[in-house]
């Protein structure tokens, strides 16, 4: 053990002990290098398998939107098993999209009645109004 007073200073230093030093701290910075990168690499998995789940949750939303409406229509298009009300029939001048002015629809397979319901210009889609 050297102890000497430094150059630039009056402390005495204790140049075996700064070397021991010194060799830690490199290797702590190199250990600690290590860990970052190590979770960098994780950091990296985790946002791929996050991107994965945010396509598959995409794609099962739209099965699940194509799904409902798919119900939907069989609901209406089979009134005598669901007891749904149905379109019955339209009069009217139509539109480009060959949609009449007037629809008639019952509110339930058997009733006696239908209701008239004319159309708005409000175009209601599956994205939005």
């Amino acid at each position: 053990m050297k102890i000497e007073t430094s150059y630039w200073s009056a402390i005495p230093v204790d140049y075996d002990e700064l070397w021991k030093f010194a060799d830690e701290a490199t290797d702590e910075i190199e250990r600690l290098e290590d860990t970052v990168e190590s979770y960098k690499k994780t950091a990296n998995d985790l946002a791929t398998r996050v991107a994965q789940a945010e396509e598959k949750i995409e794609k099962l939303r739209k099965a699940l939107d194509v799904y409902e409406r798919e119900r939907e229509r069989f609901r209406h298009a089979n009134p005598e098993i669901t007891g749904e009300y149905f379109l019955t029939g339209g009069h009217g001048e139509r539109d480009a999209n060959q949609l009449p002015q007037y629809v008639r629809i019952c509110p339930a397979y058997g009733c006696a009645f239908e209701v008239v319901y004319e159309k708005t210009e409000k175009t209601v889609t599956y994205e939005g109004s």
